[in-house]
Protein backbone atom coordinates (compact mmCIF):
# COMPACT_ATOMS: atom_id res chain seq x y z
CA UNK A 1 0.00 0.00 0.00
CA UNK A 2 1.10 3.66 0.07
CA UNK A 3 2.96 4.88 2.42
CA UNK A 4 0.72 7.10 5.13
CA UNK A 5 1.53 10.15 7.89
CA UNK A 6 1.83 8.49 11.44
CA UNK A 7 -1.32 9.07 13.57
CA UNK A 8 0.89 11.24 16.20
CA UNK A 9 3.76 13.19 16.11
CA UNK A 10 6.67 10.70 16.70
CA UNK A 11 9.78 13.00 16.16
CA UNK A 12 8.31 15.39 18.79
CA UNK A 13 7.24 12.79 21.52
CA UNK A 14 10.32 10.67 21.14
CA UNK A 15 12.29 13.80 21.03
CA UNK A 16 10.87 14.52 24.34
CA UNK A 17 11.47 11.07 26.14
CA UNK A 18 15.34 10.98 24.72
CA UNK A 19 15.59 14.48 26.42
CA UNK A 20 14.39 13.44 29.81
CA UNK A 21 17.06 10.18 29.36
CA UNK A 22 19.49 12.48 28.46
CA UNK A 23 19.19 15.02 30.76
CA UNK A 24 19.25 12.36 33.64
CA UNK A 25 21.64 11.09 32.05
CA UNK A 26 24.23 13.88 32.38
CA UNK A 27 22.68 15.14 35.40
CA UNK A 28 24.46 11.86 37.01
CA UNK A 29 27.65 11.96 34.96
CA UNK A 30 28.12 15.36 36.54
CA UNK A 31 27.02 14.28 40.38
CA UNK A 32 29.90 11.63 39.36
CA UNK A 33 32.22 13.88 37.67
CA UNK A 34 31.61 17.16 38.50
CA UNK A 35 31.22 18.20 35.35
CA UNK A 36 28.09 19.64 33.59
CA UNK A 37 27.63 19.19 29.39
CA UNK A 38 25.42 20.19 27.02
CA UNK A 39 22.94 17.60 25.48
CA UNK A 40 22.05 17.89 21.99
CA UNK A 41 19.04 15.92 20.88
CA UNK A 42 17.85 15.96 17.21
CA UNK A 43 14.55 14.91 15.98
CA UNK A 44 15.59 12.98 12.71
CA UNK A 45 18.47 10.81 15.04
CA UNK A 46 15.57 9.76 17.51
CA UNK A 47 13.68 8.80 14.57
CA UNK A 48 16.19 6.67 13.06
CA UNK A 49 16.80 5.17 16.45
CA UNK A 50 13.29 4.27 16.47
CA UNK A 51 13.02 2.29 13.60
CA UNK A 52 15.49 0.28 15.70
CA UNK A 53 15.90 -3.58 14.45
CA UNK A 54 13.76 -2.85 10.96
CA UNK A 55 17.14 -0.42 10.43
CA UNK A 56 19.39 -3.06 11.64
CA UNK A 57 17.80 -5.88 8.91
CA UNK A 58 17.84 -3.32 6.15
CA UNK A 59 21.67 -2.98 7.14
CA UNK A 60 22.59 -6.20 7.09
CA UNK A 61 20.42 -7.60 4.02
CA UNK A 62 20.11 -4.87 1.57
CA UNK A 63 16.32 -5.14 1.69
CA UNK A 64 14.18 -2.33 1.82
CA UNK A 65 10.95 -3.36 3.61
CA UNK A 66 7.97 -1.95 1.63
CA UNK A 67 4.70 -0.85 3.39
CA UNK A 68 2.33 -3.77 4.45
CA UNK A 69 -0.33 -1.49 6.20
CA UNK A 70 -1.87 -3.49 9.54
CA UNK A 71 -0.15 -6.49 8.44
CA UNK A 72 3.45 -8.30 10.08
CA UNK A 73 6.62 -8.87 7.80
CA UNK A 74 7.37 -12.66 9.47
CA UNK A 75 3.63 -13.76 10.94
CA UNK A 76 0.45 -14.78 9.06
CA UNK A 77 -2.27 -14.34 10.29
CA UNK A 78 -1.33 -11.12 11.99
CA UNK A 79 -3.94 -7.78 10.78
CA UNK A 80 -6.63 -6.51 11.39
CA UNK A 81 -10.53 -7.58 10.13
CA UNK A 82 -13.40 -6.51 9.88
CA UNK A 83 -16.12 -8.28 11.70
CA UNK A 84 -20.17 -8.12 11.70
CA UNK A 85 -20.02 -4.89 13.66
CA UNK A 86 -16.41 -3.80 14.80
CA UNK A 87 -12.89 -4.86 13.95
CA UNK A 88 -10.41 -6.63 15.96
CA UNK A 89 -6.63 -7.59 15.32
CA UNK A 90 -5.25 -10.50 15.58
CA UNK A 91 -1.84 -12.14 16.16
CA UNK A 92 -1.43 -15.68 15.31
CA UNK A 93 2.75 -15.92 16.17
CA UNK A 94 4.79 -18.37 15.27
CA UNK A 95 2.96 -21.56 14.91
CA UNK A 96 2.11 -22.36 18.45
CA UNK A 97 -1.88 -20.21 18.20
CA UNK A 98 -2.09 -21.90 14.71
CA UNK A 99 -3.83 -24.74 15.57
CA UNK A 100 -6.44 -23.03 18.40
CA UNK A 101 -6.71 -20.45 15.57
CA UNK A 102 -7.86 -22.93 13.26
CA UNK A 103 -10.47 -24.31 15.56
CA UNK A 104 -12.58 -20.98 15.81
CA UNK A 105 -12.62 -19.78 12.68
CA UNK A 106 -13.34 -23.40 11.19
CA UNK A 107 -11.94 -22.90 7.48
CA UNK A 108 -11.26 -26.18 5.61
CA UNK A 109 -9.13 -25.04 3.44
CA UNK A 110 -6.58 -23.47 5.86
CA UNK A 111 -5.90 -27.01 7.19
CA UNK A 112 -3.64 -28.00 4.57
CA UNK A 113 -0.69 -29.12 6.33
CA UNK A 114 1.06 -26.78 3.48
CA UNK A 115 -0.22 -23.90 5.92
CA UNK A 116 1.46 -25.41 9.09
CA UNK A 117 4.12 -23.48 9.68
CA UNK A 118 4.59 -18.98 9.57
CA UNK A 119 7.46 -19.46 6.94
CA UNK A 120 5.05 -21.33 4.84
CA UNK A 121 1.97 -18.85 5.20
CA UNK A 122 4.07 -16.09 4.71
CA UNK A 123 4.29 -17.06 0.94
CA UNK A 124 0.31 -17.08 1.09
CA UNK A 125 0.13 -14.33 3.23
CA UNK A 126 -2.56 -12.15 0.93
CA UNK A 127 -4.55 -15.51 0.48
CA UNK A 128 -4.52 -16.88 3.99
CA UNK A 129 -5.60 -13.34 5.31
CA UNK A 130 -8.63 -12.94 2.35
CA UNK A 131 -10.19 -16.36 3.54
CA UNK A 132 -10.18 -15.26 7.55
CA UNK A 133 -11.30 -11.93 6.62
CA UNK A 134 -14.44 -13.07 4.93
CA UNK A 135 -14.94 -15.55 7.62
CA UNK A 136 -14.61 -12.80 10.12
CA UNK A 137 -17.60 -10.81 8.64
CA UNK A 138 -20.21 -13.35 9.22
CA UNK A 139 -20.05 -12.83 12.93
CA UNK A 140 -20.18 -9.70 15.63
CA UNK A 141 -16.64 -8.84 17.41
CA UNK A 142 -17.71 -10.05 20.65
CA UNK A 143 -18.50 -13.35 19.61
CA UNK A 144 -15.10 -14.26 17.61
CA UNK A 145 -13.10 -12.41 20.67
CA UNK A 146 -14.39 -14.40 23.26
CA UNK A 147 -13.82 -18.03 20.88
CA UNK A 148 -10.14 -16.76 20.65
CA UNK A 149 -9.90 -15.66 24.36
CA UNK A 150 -11.18 -19.00 25.15
CA UNK A 151 -8.24 -20.76 22.57
CA UNK A 152 -5.66 -18.17 24.08
CA UNK A 153 -5.11 -16.52 20.68
CA UNK A 154 -3.56 -13.23 20.82
CA UNK A 155 -6.84 -10.55 20.00
CA UNK A 156 -8.58 -7.34 20.69
CA UNK A 157 -10.91 -5.18 19.69
CA UNK A 158 -9.80 -2.11 17.80
CA UNK A 159 -11.45 0.80 19.79
CA UNK A 160 -11.76 3.90 18.85
CA UNK A 161 -11.14 7.09 21.31
CA UNK A 162 -14.58 6.97 23.21
CA UNK A 163 -13.56 3.13 23.64
CA UNK A 164 -10.01 3.34 24.61
CA UNK A 165 -10.66 6.44 26.89
CA UNK A 166 -13.28 4.56 29.00
CA UNK A 167 -11.94 1.02 29.06
CA UNK A 168 -11.92 0.00 32.59
CA UNK A 169 -8.26 -0.89 32.36
CA UNK A 170 -7.23 2.45 31.72
CA UNK A 171 -9.46 4.07 34.35
CA UNK A 172 -8.14 2.13 36.98
CA UNK A 173 -5.08 2.94 36.03
CA UNK A 174 -5.77 6.55 36.54
CA UNK A 175 -5.05 7.23 33.15
CA UNK A 176 -7.65 9.48 32.67
CA UNK A 177 -7.51 12.48 35.04
CA UNK A 178 -9.82 15.67 35.16
CA UNK A 179 -7.98 18.69 36.19
CA UNK A 180 -9.54 22.18 37.37
CA UNK A 181 -8.02 25.36 35.57
CA UNK A 182 -7.77 28.86 36.85
CA UNK A 183 -9.93 30.90 34.80
CA UNK A 184 -13.18 28.49 35.58
CA UNK A 185 -14.10 25.00 34.80
CA UNK A 186 -12.61 21.61 34.53
CA UNK A 187 -10.88 19.72 31.77
CA UNK A 188 -10.24 15.63 31.26
CA UNK A 189 -6.60 14.82 30.26
CA UNK A 190 -4.38 11.57 29.81
CA UNK A 191 -3.13 10.77 33.38
CA UNK A 192 0.39 9.84 33.76
CA UNK A 193 1.90 6.15 32.48
CA UNK A 194 4.68 6.74 34.92
CA UNK A 195 3.43 4.57 38.44
CA UNK A 196 5.72 4.29 41.25
CA UNK A 197 6.12 2.29 44.20
CA UNK A 198 6.64 4.03 47.01
CA UNK A 199 5.12 7.81 46.39
CA UNK A 200 2.40 5.97 44.83
CA UNK A 201 -0.35 9.17 45.02
CA UNK A 202 -0.45 10.62 41.41
CA UNK A 203 -1.23 15.02 41.68
CA UNK A 204 -2.42 16.89 38.66
CA UNK A 205 -1.93 20.43 38.12
CA UNK A 206 -3.03 22.52 35.09
CA UNK A 207 -0.56 24.00 32.65
CA UNK A 208 0.41 27.47 33.67
CA UNK A 209 -1.02 31.02 32.68
CA UNK A 210 1.44 32.92 31.24
CA UNK A 211 3.86 34.53 33.59
CA UNK A 212 2.26 32.77 36.60
CA UNK A 213 6.05 31.68 37.16
CA UNK A 214 7.97 34.42 36.07
CA UNK A 215 9.04 35.28 39.33
CA UNK A 216 9.82 31.92 40.94
CA UNK A 217 12.17 31.13 37.46
CA UNK A 218 13.85 34.85 38.13
CA UNK A 219 14.34 34.66 41.75
CA UNK A 220 15.08 30.93 42.18
CA UNK A 221 16.60 29.69 39.12
CA UNK A 222 18.20 32.99 37.81
CA UNK A 223 19.31 34.36 41.19
CA UNK A 224 17.82 38.30 40.49
CA UNK A 225 16.33 40.05 43.28
CA UNK A 226 12.72 41.27 43.21
CA UNK A 227 13.74 44.82 42.68
CA UNK A 228 14.99 43.79 39.29
CA UNK A 229 12.33 41.57 38.24
CA UNK A 230 10.14 44.34 39.24
CA UNK A 231 11.32 46.99 36.84
CA UNK A 232 11.65 44.29 34.41
CA UNK A 233 7.64 43.72 34.31
CA UNK A 234 7.52 47.33 34.42
CA UNK A 235 9.49 48.18 31.56
CA UNK A 236 7.56 45.07 29.56
CA UNK A 237 10.56 42.82 29.32
CA UNK A 238 8.94 40.67 31.91
CA UNK A 239 5.41 39.40 31.90
CA UNK A 240 3.48 38.56 35.37
CA UNK A 241 0.41 36.71 35.39
CA UNK A 242 -2.63 37.43 37.29
CA UNK A 243 -1.80 36.16 41.37
CA UNK A 244 1.56 34.99 40.25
Amino acid sequence: GRSVRAGIPIGDLGGGMFAVMGVQAALLARQRTGVGQHVDISMLDVQVSLLNYMATMHLMSGDIPHPIGNGHFVHTPYNTFATADDTITIAVIGDTFWPPFLDVVDIDELRDPAYATAAERLKVQTHIEGLIADKLKTRPAAEWLEKLEAARVPSARVNNFAQALSDPQVLHRNMVVELDHPLGGSAKVPGNPLKFSVNAAETFTPPPLIGAHTVAVFEEWAGMSRERIDQGIAAGVLQQGDGA
